[in-house]
């Protein structure tokens, strides 16, 4: 058996963003600012599996680290995960001989969720994997689980054109080799990625509880769903709750054919009720709720509570904070012997701890016949301000505990210990803290007599790191069946393939003189499917007879194959040159009073903006983007853009016309009339019947750096006089 701690999640979002912060607000320094944070801790027969988040100069490396030996030894620390961005949530799970590490990144240029899977206990990971559809903003792991052969993953994304947020789940039956299509549990305006989700799954059942709304203040259901065929399709949502308050943090928990399920309930402005209700069949029905908490006067429930279930016996604990002149808390109890039919009277499992001592993660956690374990944090050297990890053992189903034992003093070196957590393994009891702000260690300490005595607590971070995010040279990648097209290169090196199908992974410095003889960009599907529906038209106007010889320049893009899309977007190429500087010399305004054709629209002219979706506050971002292309012999070309942005539309559109541009270009000295322009599409010139062209040209070119997964582009230069 093994337990997985659960864990906080909005809490450690403000947190790591803190860091974050304090990170980017230190001075320019020379030495590298390296802390630890967040571990969890599974374990399954002899094997115990740690990960945390590793900060190095405001980073976020995703860590790992192994026992095969019940904790007398560990290996080294393997980086899974190289600057992944703030993380929401990590997740942890193991089956047999596999273990899956679960993240999700979100820094812009690697957000998504990811996984990486070993099949030998941890020893060697494969390459990772992406699970997010790359054009989503897919940010926040909500669970993760392996029953078998089968694993199962939850995450959360958001549609920022429709302010829409969905769950999606992905399912594989082959231990993560693949995984089957996207399904959309649930999608609302009230799904955003910090929304609080519980996930159990045994063999090919699935289950998941969920808040409806993540806005506290507004009333919602509390929605189940399960799967009962390796998550191929979940029932409809049975509304668990009442809609009279809101219903957050639930937890869904496995015992045999019983399912449970808990939560709070926050209503005057404060979190008041534990709320309980559990299913006898396998979740096919749900009996009664059960209020499990005494409601007390200037008292509320702050975090997330605990429930473990063995049997007929069934544990609920739970933090309460007293909201006096100061601020207090202690963590309660009850009990179960009859399947959660009943519980017993509230027992204090802590006497009143200051708050700035998290008991959000102190619950308790079931060992083998009679065994409960509570671990908390308090004081445990007043004088050097240490503060201590302290753990007690019940021996008859928690009617009483033992003394608590203080695990800081069996560090060689007391230091402050955060987060801790127990994770169990048959008659092994393990504990693992790590150090915040304060260091790079990851705590640990074991017993192997069911918490009666402990050996010394040791550092399980080694500095003898294995880099499991370095990608085998392209030729290693081809001899084990990856196509040219498909090599994964290092950070700070672009894939290159020559005439011949053959990778290479080079520096960008090396770029223009590869790609001026014969060598292009590794192909990215979805960009080259974009450029094939997408076509801009560059509209030169006629000259205005007023001013200075102003002729309107537009860009039309043409959007084919639109039947299904649900946005466009609006990349908002412009001409070169459209700078402060130069107006009124080569470009100016077009005046308000020209008649412009502008909008989104059909084919016949009408508005295809699908206003029920639009944004409340939509704006534009000010930016101007610029795209540096290697165009042959013409040598760089730098375009010019502004900032792209989404539209909704409505359906079954066959073709799609954006229109953009409100400026013009004036001639030179000899009245001629130059236009350059970049785009990521193919290019085509439409010019009135009173210009005189005397060269349109249109050359495909490279982009110096990839941009938004384009690697193409394409430069047009148009000389023309006018009548």
């Amino acid at each position: 058996m093994h337990i997985q701690y659960r864990y906080k999640m909005r809490e450690y979002v403000i947190c790591m963003i803190l860091v974050l912060l304090v990170v980017m607000l230190l001075p320019n320094q020379s030495f590298a600012y390296t802390t630890t944070r967040f571990s969890q801790t599974i374990a399954s027969g002899n094997h115990i599996y740690v990960i945390w988040d590793e900060v190095l100069n405001g980073k976020f490396s995703v860590m790992f680290t192994k026992s095969n030996d019940s904790g007398i030894s560990f290996g080294k620390t393997i980086k899974l995960a190289d600057d992944a961005g703030i993380a929401n949530q990590r997740k942890i799970v193991s089956s047999e001989n596999n273990v899956y590490v679960a993240w999700d990144a979100g820094d812009g240029n690697n957000h998504g969720i990811f996984l990486k899977k070993s099949t030998d206990y941890g020893n060697t990971f494969e390459p990772t994997i992406m699970l997010s559809d790359k054009n989503m903003l897919c940010n926040s792991v909500t669970g993760l689980q392996a029953t078998g052969s089968y694993v199962y993953i939850f995450f959360n994304c958001y549609n920022s054109a429709s302010q829409e947020g969905s769950i999606v789940f992905r399912a594989s039956h082959d231990n993560a080799t693949s995984f089957g299509k996207p399904i959309i549990i649930s999608q609302g305006k009230g799904i955003y990625s910090n929304i609080f989700l519980s996930t159990a799954a045994m063999g090919k059942n699935v289950y998941v509880v969920s808040e409806a709304d993540y806005n506290i203040s507004n009333s919602d259901d509390l929605l189940y769903r399960e799967s009962t065929d390796a998550g191929d399709t979940f029932s409809q949502a049975v509304i668990l709750s009442n809609n009279k308050n809101s219903h957050v943090t639930p937890q869904v928990v496995l015992n045999k054919n019983y399912v449970y399920v808990i939560w709070r309930d926050y209503y005057d402005n404060s979190f008041k009720d534990l709320e309980l209700v559990k299913s006898n069949d396998y979740g096919k029905t749900f009996g009664n709720l059960v209020k499990l908490n005494i409601n007390k006067p200037d008292t509320e429930m702050y975090y997330v509570p605990f429930l473990e279930a063995n049997g007929d016996t069934v544990h609920v604990s739970w933090e309460e904070i007293h909201q006096g002149p100061v601020q207090t808390q202690y963590q309660l109890l009850r009990t179960s012997s009859d399947g959660g039919n009943t519980f017993g009277p509230e027992q204090k499992l802590t006497d009143v701890i200051p708050m700035y001592y998290g008991l959000e993660q102190s619950g308790i956690v079931l060992g083998p016949g009679q065994n409960v374990y509570f671990l908390y944090p308090g004081m445990a050297n007043p004088v050097f301000d240490i503060s201590g990890v302290f753990f007690k053992k019940s021996s008859d189903g928690a009617k009483t505990f033992d003394t608590p034992i203080d695990l800081n003093k069996l560090n060689s070196s007391p230091h402050d210990m955060y987060d801790p957590q127990v994770t169990v393994s048959g008659n092994d009891v393990y504990v693992t803290a790590d150090t915040q702000d304060n260091g790079n260690e990851i705590f640990f300490v074991s017993s192997h007599d069911n918490g009666t005595t402990f050996g010394k607590v040791v550092n399980i971070n080694s500095y003898d790191l294995i880099d499991a995010t370095a990608k085998p040279p392209p030729l290693k990648q081809l001899n084990i069946g990856i196509a040219s097209q498909n090599v994964k290169c290092q950070d700070g090196l672009e894939l290159v393939i020559n005439s011949q199908k053959s990778p290479a992974c080079v520096r960008h410095v090396h770029l223009p003189r590869l790609l001026s003889n014969g060598w292009v960009y590794g192909v990215d599907d979805v960009a080259e499917t974009a450029s094939k529906k997408i076509q801009d038209v560059l509209v030169i106007h006629d000259k205005m007879h007023e001013g200075n010889g102003l002729v309107p320049v537009t860009v039309t893009e043409v959007i084919n194959h639109a039947e299904s899309l649900d946005s466009v977007m609006d990349w908002n190429f412009i001409p070169i040159g459209y700078n402060g500087d130069n107006r009124g010399i080569t470009w100016d305004f077009i005046p308000p009073s020209y008649p412009l054709q502008s909008g989104v629209v059909d084919e016949h002219g009408n508005d295809v903006i699908d206003k029920s979706h639009m944004p409340e506050n939509f704006g534009i971002t000010q930016e101007l983007r610029l795209y540096s292309a290697i165009c042959g012999s013409t040598g760089q070309i730098r375009g010019e853009g502004g900032h792209p942005f989404s539209l909704p539309i409505k359906k079954d559109n066959p073709v799609v016309f954006v229109y953009s541009g409100g400026r013009g270009i004036l001639p030179d000295s000899s009245g001629v009339y130059t236009v350059n322009f970049v785009s990521l599409f193919e290019t085509k010139v439409d010019f009135p019947k009173s210009a005189h062209v005397i060269s349109n040209q249109t050359q495909s070119c490279f982009l110096e750096n990839k941009i938004d997964n384009f690697t193409k582009a394409f430069y047009t230069k148009a000389v023309f006089k006018m009548d």
